[in-house]
């Protein structure tokens, strides 16, 4: 028999011993349960912070399948002047084609 401090209430050992897991299960539970809160609150505020900031990716322009290297004999300078002549291009086929 333990008597329990502060209320002096005797209880045997075995009991106390299945009070203190008791215990230990709610605060590992209430733990989790604070963790995923956070997770779920951390996505939220991720998410506004996107909404509402300018990132150089709202910007940018992905372009695939380049050609090699070989093809401009490894000179960045011409694929760069092909890729800004191809772009000109395409945005004025695009002016001309919207209603005056």
């Amino acid at each position: 028999m333990l008597v329990m401090p502060l209320i002096g209430v005797e209880i045997q050992k075995a009991s106390f011993g299945i009070f203190i897991v008791v215990i230990d299960l709610l605060v590992i539970m209430t733990i989790v349960c604070f963790i995923y809160l956070l997770e779920v609150m951390q996505n939220k505020y991720i998410e506004e912070y996107n909404k509402q900031t300018i990132k150089m990716s709202d910007f940018t322009i992905r372009v695939k399948n380049l050609p090699g290297e070989a093809e401009f004999g490894g000179k960045e300078e011409i694929l760069k002047a092909e890729l800004w002549a191809h772009f000109e291009e395409l945005l004025f086929k695009q002016k001309q084609a919207l209603p005056a």
